[in-house]
């Protein structure tokens, strides 16, 4: 049974609007119990552990997704649901040994290595990411389509640890009562997926010694390379800038990557519903699939750009305003280090699109760890030169930089997929749309004698307005172009 794609991806924009309205009001209360220096040593535990969890994984639930979604058009056969349970179990048991064991000697490294008491902490709880990773079942409702139970799931530990965070987070002390509340809420929410996941498994209880398969390791390794490799590049910048600024930089930047990082879910969210259909297009052999392929990837990589060029015109319009109200003075320099980030973001949500829609689709992992393994050097050896140089602004333009090679490199890779002088007339005109509009409105902006939320809130609304204006202006077509990409999924849908 496929599901509409149009509805998965209201439910993921809505949550996704959700996870971005939090933020607003939880930046300014942790921001001012928490110095950089503090968030530093946070962020920098997460980013150590980020990579460890992934690495535990073996890729094993990337393979599983793929192999999954090949059998979601046909979930309502019982010859299909049987092969579904079976990739459960198989999946979920075997992850269980392998986060477990890393789990273990995650421990103990850190219980005999680590002499700072307040670090240690961090570790021991970051730890449970293991669990939070084990426990995460998304991979299998996302690969057939079932973007609702995710989105509950997402609700329920956001208001959870949101609330808490009000509750349990008073002072520069409680760092550790807030990194608890960033991993295990995530596993009680986590328990959400168990209770829906019998229609498919048959079963609650999920794990089965008979249903370990080592194999799965030697199938998902292929997949583990690229994401692990992925993990590094996104934490590196992190890692160096940890090593050679020291905390409080460390802590202005991860509250800066945070920003792009909401951005980028928002975009995330119509990619991700869009990646199954990917995949079983890739799976299905009909001689004009190309042509649907081509058609829907184009018609995304549209979405995705107006989308991104309408946060970006705010960011540079209002995104001083933005850190000013919601941030203490420690943080000022976030604002300026968003601004440099910009080029990277553009760049990583290309990355997305191509990884997403086109790469992991048609299992072209070599391709995929390729490309993050560029991604990955080139972004540590510009850091390693331009952060002593340019201090953390080094460290955001060697995103950038990573992020260029990167792209170019895929798409030389992947352009039988893609039709590249029309993506590049979409960058152009959708960087035209917003430039207009900055143009416009700042002069404004610095003429009037606003307070910083009355500009954020003002502009904000005025930069989405004229921008949307200024679009529809420059794409002509650009209406019946989304109901275009809207309707013949919807119509793929009937026809299923």
């Amino acid at each position: 049974m496929r599901r509409n794609i149009t509805g998965n991806y209201i439910l993921n924009l809505t949550y996704n609007i959700f996870d971005l309205i939090l933020p607003f009001i939880l930046i300014p209360y942790i921001t001012r119990i928490f110095s950089p220096d503090l968030m530093g040593d946070l962020s920098n535990s997460q980013a150590s552990f980020g990579i460890l969890f992934v690495l535990a994984g073996f890729g094993i639930e990337r393979f599983s997704e793929r192999q999954s979604s090949f059998l979601s058009d046909k979930i309502d056969i019982p010859e299909a649901r049987n092969k579904i349970s079976n990739i459960i179990k198989e999946t979920f048991s075997t992850q269980l040994v392998t986060q477990f064991l890393f789990l273990v000697i995650s421990v103990i490294i850190v219980i005999l290595y680590t002499k700072d008491p307040i670090i240690r902490k961090l570790h021991i709880i970051n730890s449970f990411l293991y669990i939070r990773e084990l426990t995460d079942l998304k991979w299998f409702f996302t690969s057939i389509e079932d973007f609702k139970t995710p989105t509950i799931r997402n609700f329920i530990s956001k208001i959870l640890s949101f609330v808490l965070t009000f509750i349990l987070v008073k002072e520069p002390s409680d760092l550790p009562f807030y990194a608890a509340l960033t991993v295990f809420p995530m596993i009680i929410g986590n328990a959400y997926y168990f209770l829906k996941i019998k229609e498919y498994a048959g079963s609650f209880f999920i794990f089965s010694a008979k249903k370990i398969r080592l194999s799965l390791i030697k199938q998902g390794v292929p997949f583990l390379l690229p994401y692990l490799v992925l993990s590094l590049h996104e934490n590196i910048s992190t890692i160096l800038v940890y090593r050679y600024l020291g905390d409080k930089e460390t802590g202005i930047l991860s509250q800066s990557l945070k920003i792009m990082k909401i951005i980028k879910s928002i975009l995330f969210s119509f990619v991700l519903v869009v990646r199954p259909r990917m995949t079983n297009l890739f799976g299905s052999i009909i001689s004009d699939n190309l042509l649907i392929i081509r058609k829907y990837f184009l018609k995304s990589i549209q979405v995705l750009l107006l989308i991104l060029f309408m946060l970006i015109t705010g960011l540079v319009i209002v995104g001083s305003d933005f850190v000013n109200f919601f941030y203490n003075n420690e943080y000022s320099t976030v604002s300026t280090v968003i601004l440099y980030l910009i080029p990277f973001l553009i760049f990583r949500v290309y990355e997305d699109g191509l990884d997403n829609l086109i790469i992991f689709p048609s299992g072209n992992t070599k391709l995929l760890l390729k490309s993050n393994i560029i991604s990955f050097l080139t972004n540590t050896i510009f850091n390693i030169v331009l952060i002593p140089l340019f201090g953390i602004f080094g460290s955001a333009l060697s995103l950038a930089l990573a992020g260029f090679i990167s792209i170019t490199y895929r798409f030389y890779n992947i352009k039988e997929y893609i039709i590249f002088n029309k993506i590049i007339q979409l960058l152009l005109k959708s960087l035209l749309a917003s430039s207009l509009t900055i143009l416009i409105l700042l002069p404004i902006k610095n003429f009037v004698n606003f307070s910083s939320i009355q500009n954020f809130i003002v502009f904000g609304i005025f930069s989405v307005l004229i921008y949307c204006i200024i679009s529809l202006l420059i794409f002509r077509n650009l209406r019946g172009e989304i109901l275009d990409l809207f309707n013949s999924i919807i119509k793929a849908n009937k026809n299923d």
